[in-house]
């Protein structure tokens, strides 16, 4: 990886594209991402709305989700999480992966409205606060989430036991 600005000066397209590693190797493919779902829906597995407010953070996730498999779309808070669900068939979104603090609508605002339009629809919750998901779990203890900071294997397991719940 280079800390310079991508296509000046390296070998990185400057343009999207999608990373995945492949026996030991990085494979980079040209793209259209606009950043909102996986480039050419190219993996086969359930898509993963992704709904978080800091950018490095979103972005870590759909490259992890997408390494595993996943189509990921994202979103920085419920409002655009919303407005990317409307537009989609009803069932192409298996899960919802959100943060609980975010601008706009957050992720309990969002998660009530997904019960109204969606309410099969499983959704994991991330928080660094830790108080804010005890709240959370008082309310419903059958609530998956993850306290931040958390580990790749975690969240792949969360995500994985969610979907095998609606499966």
């Amino acid at each position: 990886w280079s800390v310079r600005p991508a296509g000046r000066w390296t070998k990185a397209p400057a343009s999207p594209a999608t990373y995945r590693s492949e026996q030991g190797r990085l494979l980079v493919s040209p793209g259209t991402n606009n950043g909102t779902d996986s480039a050419s829906g190219a993996n086969p597995g359930p898509t993963v709305l992704v709904v978080e407010d800091e950018d490095s953070l979103r972005a870590g996730i759909r490259r992890l989700l997408q390494s595993e498999g996943y189509n990921v779309m994202e979103a920085p808070n419920g409002a655009t999480a919303l407005q990317l669900l409307e537009g989609t068939t009803s069932d192409s979104v298996a899960l919802v992966l959100t943060d609980l603090r975010m601008p706009v609508m957050d992720g309990r605002q969002l998660a009530s409205a997904l019960a109204r339009r969606r309410p099969s629809l499983p959704i994991v919750f991330m928080s660094g606060f830790t108080a804010q998901l005890m709240d959370l779990r008082l309310v419903s203890p059958n609530l998956a989430f993850l306290a931040k900071p958390f580990r790749n294997d975690d969240l792949l397991a969360a995500v994985r036991n969610q979907l095998g719940k609606s499966g």
